[in-house]
């Protein structure tokens, strides 16, 4: 079926991006992502611009101890929250504009381009000198003003991202931990130098970018309506924000105690294999982070599990499962190095 219906969600009931008394948790848009999946709209893509207080949101595979300064997050009162895409963590605060998307365009690889262009081209209407680059971020001046995640379900894509517009950078820096050869990587000394306000190249205001989003979709062919949120919505949004994101339990699910950790960079990310090793067999493992994953891991985990601690019979298993099929650009005989030949 080919979908040529966007529809934007006013959020004027939430926040107005001018009222700081009106920002609410991030767990609620990310409730609001939740409830429009569910509905399994087939022929319209939902877009809507957000913001929330300041909080920190991991990605669905990362460890909250080896990711964020929890000390300071809570001296602070940052939230914390875990998100249902993969990729990196990011700080945001209310000067940091978010923006998501839940559409039937899906497909089995990844796609950030189709979302992100709309974005792209709408600052490069407003005169800012921006581009994309790498696998989910758009740079300005080289530097990161927005990182992208995304997910399927239901055959469905959520998209979401951000936008440094005005954020407190030395709060975003304070609380993210960054690893070392993250940084060495790409030539810098700390997560401060990496990343920029849009405000430091031009102004920006919500209102011209929903307009610059609006009129790249329909000079491709898209057509655009907006719809307020109902009553029911938000209740439904908020439903699903203290089911999925409001809950501590979450947070620290993917955060068990292992004997083996095994790191391995990829073109897709990183990737770190925890292992609990019992008598040569494998009996726990986690996944975390900051790749992206086609499908839920939990099949892959319960493949792996009661498997021997060696290469070939974890590469073995690995290959009957069709690895790639579950995280995006991981090749089974890469991942399987890391484990000792026997």
């Amino acid at each position: 079926m080919q979908i040529n219906k966007f529809c934007q969600l006013r959020l004027a009931e939430i926040d107005d991006f001018k009222s700081p008394a009106l920002v609410q948790d991030a767990a609620f848009y990310f409730g609001l992502e939740e409830y429009l999946l569910q509905k399994k709209a087939a022929d319209i893509s939902y877009f809507f611009l957000w913001r929330c207080r300041p909080t920190v949101m991991l990605g669905k595979y990362q460890q909250a101890f080896k990711e964020v300064n929890l000390d300071y997050c809570r001296q602070k009162g940052v939230d914390l929250l875990r998100r249902k895409s993969g990729g990196g963590a990011i700080y945001t605060d209310p000067a940091c504009w978010q923006f998501s998307y839940i559409s039937p365009i899906s497909g089995v690889e990844l796609d950030f381009k189709t979302f992100t262009d709309a974005i792209l081209e709408a600052l490069l209407a407003l005169g800012l000198k921006v581009e994309y680059n790498g696998r989910n971020d758009l740079i300005c001046c080289g530097k990161k003003f927005s990182g992208n995640a995304q997910y399927k379900e239901s055959g469905l894509t959520v998209h979401h991202g951000t936008l440094l517009v005005a954020t407190e950078l030395e709060e975003l820096s304070n609380c993210l931990r960054v690893q070392d050869y993250k940084l060495k990587s790409k030539g810098i000394d700390s997560v401060r130098e990496r990343v920029m306000n849009l405000s430091e190249q031009g102004e920006v205001s919500p209102e011209a970018l929903i307009q610059g989003v609006r009129e790249s979709f329909q000079e491709r062919g898209y057509s655009w309506s907006e719809q307020s949120l109902t009553a029911a919505d938000i209740a439904a949004a908020n439903h699903f924000a203290d089911l999925l994101f409001r809950n501590e339990e979450r947070v620290w699910s993917e955060n068990p105690e292992f004997t083996r950790t095994l790191n391995f960079r990829f073109s897709g990310g990183e990737v770190i294999l925890e292992l609990l090793v019992k008598r040569g067999e494998i009996q726990d493992l986690s996944f975390t982070g900051d790749f992206f994953h086609l499908q839920d891991l939990a099949p892959l985990k319960a493949k792996l599990i009661g498997c021997k601690y060696e290469r070939q019979d974890f590469y073995d298993r690995l290959c009957e499962i069709e690895l790639e099929r579950y995280i995006a650009g991981l090749k089974a005989k890469e991942l399987a190095a890391l484990l000792p030949e026997i």
